[in-house]
């Protein structure tokens, strides 16, 4: 027969378990329901000559940006457009008023204070305006003013290695990390990490769901896309797009399933170097999602093809998908930003324009001009 203090023990003990439980369940991050995660399904075959966007457009802004010296862009990373003014990212910030005209142009190369080597991504601060970008090289965040003037740096970063990054309305910065300078294998390839926090309180870090990395020398054209206050992080190779709301908050949102042209399992399976390589004798395979951009009931993103770039656009319900898109009678080969409210644009060099673009302009652009750019406001 067991005693009082036998239990007592056993009570004790019993307690401890339910609290060591009650722990665990706490400590352990909750699995995600595959069910909850919402799918938009495309038939490649499925295709129309052009995606007519005119009936969703207030107006459209034509912008040639102003060729000099001064101002010569060459592989236009990103841009921000705002009430007055095109902030476009090539390395440096180079500002442009509505009509074209350069304005300014945000930091110099250089080792010094306010000086960059290699920049990698810029945001804007959504409460007061200042520039940030990110020389790589240096690993340090460089701080301008909105009008340009040199502000402040944060150097020594203990998140080195960052390749592009957005920033939270409440302060926090959304990273996309490389997790070592050295190559994995020969091929040269990186592994990556994403990771939400600021440089000051550290960083939560949300390594991919799955069990193979890829590449972060990948580039894609928007890693991180905003509808909003939200923020979506786009993982190209596995068709998935995340919802990044806070430090803890970092879930699936949707996936795009390609159905018989998705990335088959056995590729799946493999290393993300390997995976890639299989990717360029398989052209069936539909993926390489891009551009991933959210307003009202209208889903708008492109992906990879048989070596052509598609562009999808959901109305309501309705997929629509084609190589190009149309407003009016002019053709545009995608979209490459939206401002997360009612600000779409295209980007095309002039290289790449074709006769409907063309003329639009009395004079055709020399093949050496920097890009035309064209806002779409929304209804």
């Amino acid at each position: 027969m067991a005693t009082i203090n036998d239990k007592q023990t056993m009570k004790r003990y019993f307690i401890l378990i339910l609290i060591f439980t009650i722990y665990q369940a706490c400590k352990s991050p909750k699995k995600e329901n595959i069910s909850d995660i919402e799918s938009i399904e495309i038939n490649v075959k499925d295709t129309i000559s052009q995606i007519d966007i005119t009936p969703f457009v207030e107006k459209v802004v034509h912008i040639k940006l102003e060729t000099r010296e001064a101002c010569l862009l060459r592989n236009v990373k990103k841009i921000v457009v705002n009430p007055s003014e095109l902030l476009v990212f090539d390395g440096f910030v180079y500002v442009f008023d509505l009509d074209g005209k350069f304005k300014f142009k945000v930091g110099r190369h250089g080792k010094g204070p306010g000086e960059i080597l290699e920049g990698f991504d810029f945001v804007t601060d959504s409460k007061t305006g200042n520039i940030e970008i990110y020389d790589f090289r240096q690993n340090k965040l460089v701080i301008f003013t909105k009008d340009g003037t040199f502000l402040t740096e944060k150097k020594n970063i203990r998140l080195h290695g960052i390749t592009r990054f957005e920033k939270l309305e409440n302060g926090d910065y959304v990273v996309m990390q490389s997790l070592s300078n050295i190559p994995i294998n020969d091929n040269g390839l990186l592994g990556y990490k994403i990771c939400v926090g600021n440089f000051e309180n550290g960083f939560t870090q949300h390594r991919p769901l799955y069990k193979h990395q890829f590449d972060s020398n990948m580039t894609i054209n928007q890693s991180f896309t905003k509808r909003g206050n939200h923020l979506y992080y786009i993982d190209v190779l596995n068709d998935t797009i995340f919802e990044v709301k806070n430090r803890k908050e970092f879930s699936r949102a949707f996936y795009v399933d390609f159905g018989k042209n998705k990335m088959p399992k056995e590729l799946l399976k493999l290393p993300p170097d390997s995976r890639i390589y299989a990717l360029r004798d398989n052209v069936n395979v539909a993926t390489l999602v891009d551009n991933f951009y959210y307003w009202g009931d209208h889903i708008y993103f492109n992906y990879l093809h048989n070596g052509n770039r598609w562009n999808v656009l959901r109305i309501n319900s309705q997929l629509h998908i084609s190589k190009h898109i149309r407003y009016n009678d002019i053709s545009f080969p995608r979209f490459d930003y939206f401002d997360g409210e009612k600000v779409l644009a295209s980007i095309v060099y002039p290289d790449r324009m074709n006769m409907s673009l063309k003329k639009v302009f009395k004079t055709t652009p020399s093949i050496s001009d920097n890009p035309i750019i064209t806002l779409f406001y929304l209804n």
